[in-house]
């Protein structure tokens, strides 16, 4: 996955790593809806807040939806279904 670059509302550039760095950075307040994102497709700076990943990083953490790794961990218990 490449980079996700943001741009602060005074111009200052960050990078994240991952989704999941982007997202803990969200969740805690660092990124407001002021923020800008780099779409490098378009090679055009956005509003983060059409970002799919801060809309749900600011949702409340049980109206989330959950992460793949945490739906694949869910089904560990499970049994398989008998047809």
């Amino acid at each position: 996955m490449s980079r996700i670059k943001v741009r602060h509302p005074g111009g200052n550039e960050y990078s994240f790593f991952s989704s999941e760095e982007f997202s803990q950075a969200v969740h805690r307040g660092r990124i407001s809806a002021e923020w800008e994102i780099f779409h490098a497709r378009r090679s055009r700076w956005l509003p983060v807040a059409v970002h799919p990943v801060f809309q749900a990083g600011r949702l409340p953490r049980d109206e989330r939806p959950l992460a793949f790794s945490d739906r694949i961990s869910g089904l560990a218990g499970l049994s398989p279904a008998q047809g």
